[in-house]
């Protein structure tokens, strides 16, 4: 079979994006000055961070074969895409910049992708860069060469300027594995994919209003034809395929897809059907259920969300918008959560769990570009676990879930095992800066290198350190110099509290957040001077509060607009201004104790924003 099946995995900004682009160049015989700039990169999102957010299958043509290439993204906060990606590929090309070497997710990549049997093929990208000399080269391929990786054979190129990746694409041919090896087809014993059956998996989905419902697929067994009505086994109901296409890298409609393929199919759904990644799809009708019950059913990259806020529509009247948004966004990234709650203050809105701090403001930010839903959003919170004096466990992440303390025995938050890469140069001041984070010291690696010292250690620390303002401090102390990656550990105790905000007398649930004890009055002081930043000065003072039960541990004032009632009286008895002053007086004591502010929304932009550029 002339087709290979193949994914491209590295740490951010080591240039698979770039890669992707030069591929598509050489395979699709198009000029450079028609390929944009990461040209898989179709958000305008994606483009903005300049990260990628979204994994893309592209079909490209390379002599007598077909390459099935899939990009994903390098940011931890998405993994999830990554993870489908390895579900589909038949081998990983390890992408690493050499004037970085190895970095934490590097590491972490490379273990998820062994993890799925995908043989790894080692790619060293920038060897173009006037930093890599003979000695760097030597250094990275030493790290290379050990343990975890102990790789022998090594492609050196330059995906800016295209240096070794032609060579790079004729060696693809004999080096990534060939569709039939993959595990569906070579592993599991299900008679009707060993007898040629239809057997597709379903790792990517979107929804278009004109298109309906299309599913990126890879089929792993059989045929599906334009027209064909298959079966979808998880949701257990039969559709019909309208289109069939492929991305070359324009969109291009074929009849049929075979065994190996990867594509886009168009398809009608029911309005009560919910896909998500890791369906299935065979032939209608379908074997036996014997059978279809030995397939991998598991939602594909299913990882639990970390990261927690309430969002509700800025404006009431795109309630049902709202509503339709997050369906529809949930079709094409499974790996976030959201529940439907209804708030005292603001109304109807969703509690949304995401996989970490850009992961949520991307969330939000294809919410509001994507579907024109303007939104408000609360201050992002983790998950804890309350002990309560019964014995029972109880979880929530929104200060309006959180139990009368009267009935808690203990509060506990979950804890991180983080590993960070940085320059030895920058050692004194991060150990200074970590001291405070409420971490652990755990493990420390000190590499001697030819050209420059490198430190890799591990901490434990809970997962509300690891919000945005943790990160920029981590790139601003080390010039941008470290790297990181973590998972998820235990829960450990802590002493809970919850802030409540007030304005003038008046409080705003929907900013109330939770926080450990010690951290509570810094926390409430970051919010208190981004209510400042942002609303607008009134006719009468503000007075922004943040509280804990009923005492005050932040504030802050906004002075009020003065606004001249006496100008127009020019000279004459001075008891005519003082009637003005005091007319004006008894306004603003009315509109300071009876008005509600609105809050504007680039305030509540900026809550959930991280400044990735």
């Amino acid at each position: 079979m002339k087709v290979r099946n193949f994914c491209i995995i590295a740490h951010i900004d080591h240039g698979k994006s770039t890669l992707s682009d030069r591929f598509i160049e050489l395979c699709s015989n198009l000029p450079t000055s028609s390929i944009s700039n990461c040209f898989l990169d179709s958000m305008d999102l994606e483009k903005e961070k300049g990260i990628t957010i979204k994994l893309a299958a592209i079909r490209l043509s390379w002599k007598d074969y077909f390459f099935n290439l899939i990009d994903t993204p390098g940011h931890i906060d998405f993994s999830a895409e990554v993870f489908r990606s390895l579900k589909v590929a038949d081998s990983a090309l390890l992408l690493i910049d050499i004037t970085k070497g190895v970095q934490a997710q590097t590491i972490s990549l490379f273990k998820t992708a062994q993890k799925e049997g995908l043989k790894i093929i080692p790619v060293l990208n920038k060897i173009d860069s006037p930093l890599v000399s003979e000695g760097r080269k030597e250094e990275v391929l030493a790290q290379l060469r050990k343990p975890p990786f102990s790789f022998e054979k090594f492609h050196f190129i330059s995906a800016r300027t295209g240096e070794g990746v032609p060579a790079l694409l004729d060696s693809l041919i004999e080096e990534v594995s060939s569709p039939e090896s993959h595990k569906y087809v070579s592993k599991l014993n299900i008679p009707f994919i060993k007898e040629g059956g239809l057997c597709a998996l379903i790792f990517e989905a979107e929804y278009h209003n004109q298109k309906g419902t299309i599913l990126t697929v890879r089929l792993f067994s059989g045929e599906i034809k334009r027209g064909d009505e298959v079966y979808l086994v998880r949701s257990k109901i039969r559709v019909r395929i309208r289109e069939i296409e492929f991305l070359t890298p324009k969109p291009v409609r074929f009849d049929k897809m075979v065994a190996g393929d990867v594509g886009r199919i168009y398809l009608f759904l029911p309005k009560n059907i919910q896909l998500e990644s890791g369906e299935h799809i065979c032939s209608f009708p379908p074997p036996e259920e014997k059978q279809l019950s030995l397939l991998p059913l598991d939602k594909i990259g299913g990882l639990k969300p970390m990261i927690f806020s309430f969002i509700a529509p800025y404006d009431e009247s795109q309630r049902t918008s709202f509503s339709s948004a997050l369906q529809a966004l949930k079709l094409s990234d499974s790996s976030f959560q959201y529940s439907f709650t209804q708030s005292s203050s603001l109304g109807f809105g969703a509690n949304i769990g995401a996989l970490g701090p850009l992961h949520l403001e991307i969330l939000i930010s294809r919410l509001e570009r994507e579907f024109n839903v303007k939104l408000i959003s609360g201050p992002s919170t983790i998950e804890y676990k309350a002990i309560m004096k019964n014995g029972e466990e109880f979880f929530f992440s929104a200060s309006s879930q959180m139990p009368d303390v009267t009935t808690v025995k203990e509060f506990f938050e979950p804890y991180i095992f983080l590993t960070l890469s940085l320059s030895a140069e920058y050692e004194k001041e991060f150990m200074s800066f970590i001291s405070f984070r409420r971490s652990t010291y755990l493990i420390s690696l000190q590499r001697e290198g030819i050209e420059e010292v490198n430190l890799t250690v591990e901490y434990s620390l809970p997962l509300s350190e690891l919000n945005s303002h943790f990160v920029h401090s981590l790139y601003s102390i080390t010039k941008g110099y470290i790297t990181y990656s973590y998972i998820v550990g235990d829960y450990h105790p802590l002493s809970l509290s919850k802030v409540t905000i007030w304005i003038n007398n008046i409080e705003y649930a929907e900013l109330n957040f939770l926080a450990e004890s010690s951290e509570a009055v810094s926390r409430s002081r970051e919010i208190l001077l981004k209510l400042k930043d942002n609303v607008p000065p009134q006719l009468y003072e503000l007075a922004l509060q943040a509280k804990i039960g009923g005492k005050v541990i932040a504030r802050e004032n906004v002075k009020a607009l003065r606004k001249a009632v006496a100008a127009k009286c020019y000279g004459g008895d001075i008891s005519r201004k003082k009637k003005l002053w005091e007319r004006q007086a008894q306004g603003k004591k009315r509109m300071k104790e009876s008005s509600k502010l609105q809050l504007p929304h680039s305030f509540f932009r900026s809550l959930i924003s991280t400044n990735t550029n």
